[in-house]
C-alpha cells in the first residue's frame, strides 16, 4: 500500500499580504491555522471544518503506557478561530454525525495536553456516525499500526472533501451535499475524508499512501486497499 517517494514536494508560501498597499485596512481572511506541538490546522470559515491537519506521530505518541483516556477530555471551541466560525455542539446534536477527529486523539496518547488538544473544535469535523466509529476508526489504527514494530514516526494529514457526483448520463457533474446548523451560519458536511501517511524510511527515502473514504457506513468487510488513490489524483481534487 505505500509508494516510495525519493523526495517530499516543495511546498509553496503566500507573501504577507498585509506589505502591499493594498492591504492598508486590512486584508479578507477566509481561514485560520491553529497549532500544537502534536498537529497543525487549516480551518476553512466557509464550510467550518478543517481543510486538513497534519500531525507528527510517532511510536511513543502512540503507543506510551499511560493511564489516560479521552473518555475524561471536552470538546472546546478554539480561542485562535472566531466563534461564530466554528461548529458547535447544538449543531450536531441528534443530526447522526459525530464530531469526527482529523489527528485522531489516540494518536496522541503520550501527554494529558496532547491528547486534549486533540479535541479543540478545529480539529473536528462532522462525520457520519457509522463511520466514525467503526471503518474510521480501523483506518486510524491501521495507521498507527505503522510504528508498532517498523517505522518510528509519521506524517499523517488528513482532509475533508466536497466532491461532485455523477448525474445520468450526459448531465455532468454536480455538487450537492447535506448542510447542519441555521442559516447563514451552515456547518457543511464533508461528502469524503482523506488521509495521506508519510514514513520516512532514511533521511532521503520515504513511504506514502493515499486514501478516500466516503463520509457514509462501509461494510467493515471492504479492504482498505478498495480507497487508495493516487497521490496526484488527491491533490487535483483536493487542491
Amino acid at each position: 500500500m505505500l509508494r516510495a517517494l525519493s523526495t517530499v514536494p516543495t511546498v509553496l508560501r503566500c507573501d504577507d499580504l498585509q506589505q502591499s498597499p493594498v492591504g492598508k485596512f486590512g486584508v479578507p481572511r477566509t481561514s485560520s491555522v491553529a497549532s500544537s506541538d502534536s498537529f497543525i490546522a487549516q480551518f476553512d470559515y466557509r464550510t467550518r471544518c478543517p481543510l486538513f491537519v497534519l500531525e507528527h506521530v510517532t511510536r511513543t505518541s502512540a503507543y506510551a503506557e499511560t493511564s489516560i483516556s479521552r473518555k475524561s477530555q471536552n470538546f472546546f471551541r478554539d480561542s485562535r478561530i472566531p466563534s461564530r466560525m466554528q461548529c458547535g455542539t447544538a449543531d450536531l446534536f441528534k443530526s447522526g454525525y459525530d464530531r469526527g477527529h482529523m489527528a485522531a486523539a489516540a494518536n496522541h496518547r503520550h501527554s494529558e495536553q496532547a491528547m486534549n488538544s486533540t479535541f479543540t473544535m478545529a480539529n473536528v469535523a462532522p462525520q457520519k456516525a457509522e463511520l466514525n466509529r467503526k471503518y474510521w476508526a480501523r483506518v486510524e489504527s491501521f495507521c498507527r499500526g505503522l510504528l508498532k514494530s517498523r517505522f518510528e514516526e509519521a506524517f499523517v494529514v488528513t482532509g475533508t472533501m466536497f466532491l461532485p457526483s455523477l448525474q445520468s448520463e450526459g448531465s455532468g457533474w454536480q455538487t450537492g451535499y447535506k448542510t447542519l446548523g441555521t442559516m447563514p451560519r451552515w456547518v457543511h458536511v464533508p461528502t469524503h475524508f482523506y488521509k495521506v501517511v508519510l514514513v520516512p524510511e532514511s533521511d532521503k527515502q520515504f513511504l506514502i499512501l493515499a486514501l478516500v473514504v466516503p463520509n457514509e457506513e462501509i461494510d467493515e468487510d471492504t479492504p482498505l486497499t478498495h480507497f487508495l488513490v493516487p497521490l496526484d489524483a488527491l491533490e487535483d481534487a483536493a487542491g
